[in-house]
């Protein structure tokens, strides 16, 4: 599964493309972690599910994930928006939210990319 990554506007902009799997999280991870260490400012990301054709992954893929950045401690707060427009990739970034709960990391999910671009681009709801 293809992950595009593009910086506009001071936003990490993630998306899934095709299945959706374990390895495809793990990337997931080492993307997001690379771009906060290149920027003195860790931008704000979008991780944007709308392309996914399907999830193949068992919970530990993203108990995984979620520890990684539970654990993380980027240089200042961050807002994280995940879009999940149907009801897989929802309810696995719910699970995802509660288990990657971080003081300095502000993850709201959205069923509509525009509300969640909307979200990152004002001022309120950095860090918690």
């Amino acid at each position: 599964m293809p992950l595009e990554l593009k910086i506009e506007n001071n936003i990490i902009h993630v998306m899934l493309q095709g299945r959706v799997n374990s390895a495809d999280l793990e990337r997931l991870g080492d993307v997001v972690e690379k771009a906060e260490a290149e920027h003195e400012v860790p931008p704000n990301r979008i991780i944007d599910f709308s392309s996914a054709e399907g999830i193949d992954l068992p919970s530990s893929a993203l108990e995984a994930l979620a520890e990684r950045r539970r654990n993380a401690s980027p240089r200042n707060p961050v807002k994280s928006a995940i879009v999940a427009p149907s009801a897989l990739p929802y309810g696995l970034s719910r699970m995802y939210q509660t288990l990657a709960e971080n003081p300095k990391i502000n993850l709201q999910i959205f069923t509509d990319r525009n509300l969640a671009l909307q979200w990152l681009s004002s001022g309120t709801g950095t860090g918690r």
